[in-house]
Formats: C-alpha cells, structure tokens, sequence
C-alpha cells in the first residue's frame, strides 16, 4: 500500500534521534543554520525595521494588553528582552524558531505520513538552506514568530488525527490561543481545528471538553480586548487595525475610480475627512507611484491622509498622538470605509479580486527588499529598547535595497502551479491505495490551503510575507503528492 501506514517500534522523540538518517539531518541542518545565520548577520548587522516595527516595540514597553496589531507579538518582544535586550539574541530566536517548526513539520510528515526518504530530504534540504527566511526572521514584526506558531498548529492536528489524546488537545489549544493573539490570519484557525476535532476518531465526550474550552478560551481573548478598549476609547470594538485597514483599502480602490466624490455629497461626520482624502489624491494624480500605493502606505506613512486627519484631531486627555489618539479614531475611519465601499463602482469590487487573485500568484516582496524601509535611521524609541548607542543603521553593502527577496514570487508561482497539478492528478486517478491516516493527512493539507486561497483572496492584502505558511505546506503537499503518484505508476506498470 502507498504512503504505508507507519508501524514505528520507538517513540517518536527516541525515533527522532536514534535512527541514523534523521541524526545526520538533524546535525547538519543545526551545523547550515549556524553558519547561514553567522553570514547573514555578518552581511546585515541589524534587524530590518520595517513600517509596523515601531508600533509593536511601543506596545511592548508601555505593556499594554491591546495594542495597533495583535499583541502576541509585542509580548514575545517582552519575553525576549527579559533574558537581553540585545537585537541579536531576537533574530536568533525567531530564526531557530522558525526552523524548528520546519523540522517538526519534516520529521512528523516522516514518522506519520510515511514520507520517502528523499522526499524528507529534499523538503528539509530547501528549507533550512532557503535565504527568504533568513530575510523574514531579520524583521523585527510579526511574520517569522507567527510562521512558526502556524507550522506547529497544523503539525499537532497531523498528530491528532493520528493519535488524539487529551495532553495534546491542551498543547494545540495553547498554541491555538497563542497564533490567535499574533495575527489577524489565524481567524480561520479555530474552524479547522474544531474540524478535525469533530471526524477524528476519540471519545465523544474528549471532544465535547476540548471544543468547549477552546471555544471559551478564544471568547475570553476577544470579549478581554473589547473591554480594554472599551476602558481606553469608551468604544467596544475588537481591533483598532481592522478599522483603520478597512479605511486604507477603500481609499486605495478609490484613488482607483475614474472620478472623485464631491465633498458636498458626503455625510456631514465625514466631510472635514474625505476632503482631505481628495486633497491628498489630487496632489499626487501626477504620481503613478504614489496615487497605486498599496492600503499600508495609507496606515503608516506620516503624510497619509488617515494619519494626517488622525493627528489634527484634538484631545485634550493625551499629550501627544500615539496609540489612544490612533485607537480613538478608528471607529470613524470603519465608517468612512464602509461609506465608500457602497459608493465604489462594481468594476473596482472586481478588479480588487483579479488583483488579488494575481498577488496570490506573484506576492508582492514590499519590506523584505527594503532594508529599515530604505532609511539609514530608526526611531529613538526603538533604539533605546535594543540599548543601542546610535539610532544609525549600516549593512555591508551600504543600501538599503534587497536584491534576493525579488527572485522569488516566481518560485511561489510555480509551487501554486504543481498544487494545482498535482491536486487534478490525485482527483483523477485511484486513492484507495494511501491508507486510512495519510488521506486524512492530505485532506486537511488541501482544506487549509483551499481556505487560506479564499481568506487571501477575498479579506486580505497579499505579501509574500504574510504567505511564508501556506507556501511551506504546499511544497510539502506537493512532494508527497509526486511521490504517491510516482508510486502509482510504477504499481499501474
């Protein structure tokens, strides 16, 4: 039988380390790890600081329990700098990090898949050497940490479907909860989780506990986060980020229409705002660059409309803008972003999923080619969480651009393409001979990638970034694809 079910006599911790193929690869993947990151960092001597960095690092030193983004990671920062404020010590966290959770993924698709050992290799071997991640742990931002929460997550329900017991459900829970409060992307998480919870074969009353505590778990994260805004803002609202990121995509598919709205058609709580926003794009319509800019710029950069309007706004209560002013006003900006999304022309509903729909295809690079975001300076509140001297930042190179990240959305394409190749051929032809647990295995592989295409598609502003994830677990579907479908051949011969 293909993708034999795996009869392993050991463990799989003693199996890990006692069978000598996986020592090999366990020893030389630390040994590459150690001299790539040696280099790297000798290359680029500090984090790359990109637009959102600041706003983490204020959360963490004001340790707030809500913050611009998710606070997941503004606490991880927190917990980093109790052992050293060094920005070093960060970036080999979050990169040893991140390739743990790829070696976890690698050796427990082995163990449970019955992943070939060349296809183990290979996936190990263009992991742990790929330089794009050197590149997304060098972000002081949220990508790297929640990349490897994510691999974790969809590890343990690999796990689970194979071999459910209570402790694990509480682990997955955990690191559930923990990918939950880092980003904004794991909303769909808990649907999967509870999936497979549901069709995996334990105890119904197991499943019943583990579902319900989840679920209160999830609940008292989000009804927490709407009552500190509430006591911050006198608001409820969930997330501040997501009113603002409603305003800004609007606003950039409106820059997109062919006429502006008059300021006198706009409601009256609006008007002083979409004046500015009109101003704004009236000046740069002679900019191509800067009228296309994606929804981000519209959130952080300084001379923005929604930051210029966020900042003109009076409040006596805060001394200067920071969070609060930024949180205060998000509500109004939700508003204005629904208003235009009913005004924007039916053509702009379309184009913004073609547009979509080919970011997907070929991820935008943004940050990761721009080192400190093209600046040869940081803010001094960052500087001063580091216990850096200088605010001035250098690399070997001195520029600021980033070559290597531009080389590969075409190889995110081409991963896309096998997928779908690979998913027609497995449709196509007999499964019957891939026993009971690798099907599973596949199937929730193929859900989560078909929902996390969906997510992107239709809620999200593609990066490539921001798709590091599901770019990893369609390399790894399409190596186990290609080798059943090699095997069925040599049995059909």
């Amino acid at each position: 039988m293909l993708f034999q079910e795996q009869q392993h006599t050991l463990p799989f911790r003693q199996w890990l380390w006692k069978e000598k193929e996986n020592r090999i690869l366990l020893i030389a993947s630390f040994i590459v790890l150690i001299i790539q990151l040696s280099w790297f960092k000798y290359l680029y001597p500090y984090p790359n600081f990109i637009d959102e960095s600041s706003r983490y690092i204020e959360i963490a030193q004001k340790n707030l329990w809500i913050g611009y983004l998710p606070i997941g990671y503004s606490k991880f920062l927190r917990l980093v700098s109790s052992f050293n404020s060094s920005h070093l010590l960060l970036i080999v966290v979050q990169y040893f990090s991140l390739q743990a959770a790829i070696l976890y993924l690698a050796f427990s698709v082995k163990y449970l898949l019955g992943a070939g050992k060349w296809v183990t290799r290979i996936f190990i071997v263009l992991c742990v050497g790929n330089p794009l991640l050197l590149h997304l742990a060098n972000m002081v931002s949220a990508d790297a940490w929640f990349t490897a929460i994510s691999l974790v997550w969809i590890t343990q329900l690999l796990w689970f479907i194979r071999k459910p017991t209570a402790k694990l459900l509480v682990w997955h829970t955990l690191v559930l909860l923990l990918a939950f409060i880092t980003s904004h992307q794991a909303v769909y998480y808990p649907f999967i989780s509870v999936l497979v919870i549901i069709f995996v074969d334990w105890k119904l009353w197991g499943k019943v506990v583990g579902i319900g505590t989840m679920t209160l778990l999830l609940l008292g994260y989000v009804g927490g986060t709407q009552y500190e805004y509430k006591k911050l803002t006198g608001r409820v609202q969930y997330s501040a980020m997501q009113n603002w990121e409603k305003a800004a995509e609007e606003i950039y598919w409106y820059a997109k229409d062919s006429g502006f709205i008059e300021e006198e058609r706009m409601i009256a709580r609006y008007k002083e705002l979409h004046k500015l926003v009109n101003h704004y794009l009236d000046s740069v319509k002679r900019n191509p660059r800067r009228l296309s800019a994606p929804p981000p710029y519209y959130i952080w950069n300084e001379i923005s409309p929604l930051t210029t309007y966020a900042k003109m706004q009076k409040d006596t209560s805060v001394n200067a803008f920071g969070f609060q002013q930024w949180a205060n006003i998000a509500p109004l900006y939700k508003g204005y972003g629904l208003l235009l999304s009913k005004k924007r022309k039916e053509p702009s509903t379309q184009q913004y999923l073609q547009d979509n729909l080919v970011k997907f295809y070929i991820p935008d690079p943004e940050a990761m080619i721009k080192y400190n975001m093209v600046r040869d300076t940081i803010d001094k509140q960052s500087a001063t969480w580091f216990g850096l001297t200088s605010n001035k930042l250098r690399n070997l190179y001195r520029n600021n651009w980033m070559q290597l990240p531009r080389y590969f959305p075409p190889f995110t394409t081409l991963l896309n393409i096998i997928f779908i190749s690979c998913l027609l051929a497995l449709l196509l032809i007999k499964t019957h001979l891939i026993n009971h647990y690798s099907k599973r295995g596949l199937i929730l592989l193929i859900i989560l990638l078909a929902v996390n295409f969906f997510f992107s598609i239709v809620f999200s502003y593609v990066t490539l970034r921001h798709q590091t994830f599901p770019f990893i677990l369609t390399f790894a579907f399409n190596l186990l694809s290609i080798q059943y479908l090699l095997k069925q051949s040599i049995v059909h011969k």
